[in-house]
């Protein structure tokens, strides 16, 4: 954590994750999709750290797992009755911070 404080790539992932940009399937998660590709472009463009790269990466990692689920009305793989208690919420944070 204190390696994305430190840098300004790391901050700025932090402000993305931390913005509202809805629950999993709201269309502003399409927006934040968006940003943190842009944002990956940008660190690699300027040689961020490797750990400042690897979180953003895990961060567009977990988000693309919500438009990989199936259509509204399927029921999905992941949710409250598996023990997903915060509807997958956290799961960004929980990328980024411990590097899943």
């Amino acid at each position: 954590m204190a390696s994305l404080l430190a840098d300004p790539f790391g901050r700025q992932l932090l402000s993305l994750l931390t913005a509202d940009y809805g629950l999993p399937g709201d269309p502003g998660r399409r927006v934040l999709r968006h940003e943190l590709q842009q944002l990956q472009l940008r660190a690699q463009a300027r040689d961020a750290p490797r750990s400042v790269r690897m979180a953003i990466r895990a961060a567009l990692s977990a988000l693309r797992a919500e438009f990989s689920l199936p259509c509204p009305g399927i029921p999905a793989a992941a949710g409250p009755e598996r023990g997903d208690r915060d509807g997958g919420v956290g799961t960004l944070h929980r990328a980024v911070t411990t590097g899943i």
